[in-house]
């Protein structure tokens, strides 16, 4: 049986080491995010400037803009559908690194 002072101790310890391992955590994930916006971005600028119809205008841009209008609100088609391709991008970034990793590297073992 163990005493209920290492019980304590013990709990202290976990709680101290949580509190710790759960900051780093936080933190690390906001840099892991800024790069992985930054990779996105790199892969989606040139898409942004692509000019399918030859207008002169990039055609991602005009995009952005594209709206339509229900009632008197204005609903922004375009944004959603750009913010979910830059989703869908950085979803595949993040899988593509993981898979790196679990498949390459011995960093993680299953």
């Amino acid at each position: 049986m163990s005493s209920p002072v290492l019980d304590i101790k013990m709990k202290k310890v976990i709680i101290k080491y949580s509190v710790i391992i759960s900051l780093f955590t936080f933190t690390l994930s906001k840099f892991f995010k800024r790069a992985i916006d930054q990779i996105v971005d790199v892969f989606l600028s040139p898409l942004l400037t692509v000019d399918i119809n030859q207008d002169g205008k990039p055609d991602l841009k005009q995009l952005r803009k594209w709206n339509f209008k229900l009632g008197h609100t204005e609903i922004k088609v375009g944004q959603l559908i750009f913010a979910t391709i830059k989703l869908v991008m950085q979803i595949l970034v993040v899988y593509l690194i993981l898979s790196f990793i679990l498949n390459y590297t011995n960093l993680i073992r299953i």
